[in-house]
This record gives structure tokens, sequence and C-alpha cells, in this order.
């Protein structure tokens, strides 16, 4: 059985506080994660029963995986909207090669005027190995032209901490993070930091520090055997779709990333930094495809393209989503373009959703197939000898 276990979730969620049991649980708040399928903004697919523009104070929400099978969400607005992701749990043995522990289920809060955040994790072994994964974020910034202000991205500082950050001051904002050391020695974890994005696409070297920009060059060797986890911040002054989105995936490179605010947008402007990081598995098989011309939906449900080669026979729980998504125009019609997206089907279908319609959508996408994770290195306890055995299998 593999090492992981995938749960996702399409929730309708109204007011603040309001919660959602999983189906499964994990065997501690420390082996759990979240993931939001909705690209690099990490907020909902927006409301459910309007197609008007919106501010982030309605279109935010932030996750908080409070027990073993609960999300509680976090929100400044009643209104509901549609939310879609995906738990990880770690199932495997303690100290397995794909093993991963949760340091930290925080909130960081940035400050009205300030620019950025930071909060304390403690528990790290090597935050190198870390990655922060945002889930989310709170605030009552109303106007559908604030959103360079509540776009944000999350990176840890190297002194064991985690730290929101976005290119401008605005109103209080908190943000959700979930910090995972991944600590089994299969995984090999690499980090990038794109600051060059600004008018045109930038490609970003990797490195093995968290810092993005030092240690020594981190290679995944293969792609098909990488996750890619990242967030940007808002530009100075730009508030517009493609301005606040970015398309994040491989380069011809297996060292570097194509870091892009412009794919979708020529005219997209985004001054502020992004954060990327790399989860790489010699186990893993993650199968991209690109579709350029995504056909969203007002308020409805669609569905993209299987990447071809992926594989249609794993079990629900073995198959995960990469997805960053982004869209032309550079206007204020939010959320035009912020799809949120999970498998629902691991035969080959992936569903998205997004509360309006009316501008040409772009996604890059993969299937993450996670069912290779299997140890082979657990240990055995409360047995002091076997004889007649040959060999075992784990």
């Amino acid at each position: 059985m593999a090492n992981i276990a995938i749960e996702t979730f399409d929730i309708d969620v109204g007011a603040n506080g309001s919660t959602y049991i999983l189906t499964n649980a994990a065997v501690g708040t420390d082996a759990a994660f979240v993931r939001l399928n909705s690209g690099t903004r990490k907020s909902s697919g927006g409301p459910i029963a309007s197609t008007a523009s919106i501010g982030p104070d309605m279109g935010n929400v932030g996750i908080e995986l409070s027990g073993i099978n609960t999300l509680t969400f976090h929100r400044s607005d009643t209104t509901t909207v549609k939310l879609i992701g995906e738990v990880w749990r770690y199932t495997g043995p303690p100290g397995g090669e794909h093993e991963f522990v949760v340091r930290a289920h925080t909130a960081v809060t940035i400050s009205t005027g300030n620019a950025s955040g930071s909060q304390a994790v403690v528990g790290i072994v090597n935050e190198d190995k870390c990655v922060p994964f945002m889930t989310g974020s709170v605030t009552s910034q109303a106007s559908n032209s604030s959103w360079d202000q509540a776009t944000i991205a999350v990176s840890m500082d190297g002194s064991g901490n985690v730290v929101a950050s976005r290119n401008n001051t605005g109103g209080e904002i908190t943000v959700y993070v979930d910090v995972v050391e991944f600590t089994g020695a299969a995984w090999n974890i690499g980090h990038g930091r794109s600051a060059s994005h600004d008018s045109a696409s930038e490609t970003v070297a990797l490195n093995t520090h968290v810092d993005g920009v030092s240690g020594s060059t981190f290679d995944t060797g293969d792609w098909s055997t990488a996750l890619i986890e990242a967030s940007m911040e808002g530009d100075s002054s730009e508030t517009g779709l493609a301005d606040t989105l970015a398309l994040v995936y491989p380069d011809t490179s297996t060292s570097q990333v194509i870091f892009s605010v412009t794919d979708a947008d020529a005219a997209a402007q985004n001054d502020g930094v992004g954060w990327v990081h790399v989860m790489q598995n010699s186990s893993l098989i993650v199968t991209r495809a690109l579709d350029t011309n995504v056909n969203e939906g007002d308020g409805s449900y669609g569905t993209i393209a299987w990447p071809s080669g992926a594989n249609t026979t794993r079990g629900a729980d073995q198959i995960g989503l990469e997805w960053y998504t982004s869209t032309n125009g550079t206007g204020t019609a939010h959320m035009r373009g912020s799809l949120n997206a999970r498998i629902i089907d691991p035969t080959g279908t992936i569903q998205h959703w997004v509360h309006r319609t009316g501008n040409t959508v772009i996604v890059r996408y993969g299937v993450v197939d996670v069912s290779g994770l299997v140890s082979q290195n657990a240990t055995i306890t409360g047995v002091s000898s076997i004889t007649g055995v040959s060999s075992i299998t784990l």
C-alpha cells in the first residue's frame, strides 16, 4: 500500500467557523496537509450564486486542518463560495523513506500598512526540506481593485520562520499556511525565487537552500518525478486578472522552472516576488498537459482533458493534481480565470469550477501519481528474532 493517501474535497463554504468532516482521518494533524487547487493565488472559485466582479473579502477563504478529519473555514464575508482542493495524509511507517511531517498548521497576520508578517515554526530538523503550502487567506478588503494587496506569497526565511508577503501595503490580511518537512530519504526538495517576471516570463534556477538562491543547484533529474508548489505576491499597483495569477511549469532544463504572468496576457505586469518549491521523489509519477483555451463556464462545472500517458487504473486516493491557471485580461473582472479543480474520476476526469466566464483561460496542469511511494525500509518492532525466513517483503 502506498505511503500517501489523497482525499479531494468540493465544498460550498459560507459563514466563518463552518467546518467539513473528511471521509478519512489522519493518524495525527502532523501527518496531513491541505493543498488548494486554485493556482498561485490560493483563492476560492467565487460565489455560487453570482457572476458579478468580487473583491478578496468574498473571494478568499482560509482553511485550517483543525482535527485529524476536520477542516475549519475562516471568512470575512458570509457569501457562499466554492472551494476545491486536496488533503494529503502520510500513512506509512515512522521514519519511512517517503515520510513527511507537518511542522505547523498556522496563521500569519500581515498588519494594516505592512508588507509582510512571519510566524516561528517549531520542530524543524532541516529547513531546506520544508515546503510552505498556502491554504488561503482572510481579509476585509472588499474592492475588486484590491487584489494586488491580497495576492500573497509564502516562503521560509532560513531561520525557522514562515513568511507571508505582499508587494505593497493595505488592509490587514491573515494568511493560513501548512509547513511540511519532507523528512523521508526518498524526498529531494528544491527552491526557487522569481523576481524578474514583470514584463516577460522568467526562467528560474532551482537551488537546495530554502531561500531559493543559495546552496547548490537543485536538479530533478526528470520532471516526471517532481511536483511544483508556488505562490506569488501582487504587483505594486496593477490589480488586474492576469497581473495576479502566474503559470509555473518545468523548463526544458531539469534544474529550472518557467514563472510567467505574461503567458496568458502579454500586457500583464507583476513586479512582486514568486516562490517555487519542488518536491522530487523517484517513485512519484507526474504527467503534465497544457490547455490554452479552457471552457470554464459561469458558475458551472467543466472538464479538462486527461494528460496523455497519465495512468487511469489507480485508486482515487492515489492521484492528485498540479494546477496553475491564468487568463487574458488585465481588468478587474475578478474572479475570471480563478478555476478551482480536482480529479473526480481516476479513470480520466478532471473537473473545474469558477463563478464567471468571459476571457480566454490557460491552464498548466498535471496528474500526480503517488501509488509507487511504498516504503521498503519499514521497521518491525517487538520482534527479537526470526528464523527460517530467507526474505520478507514489506
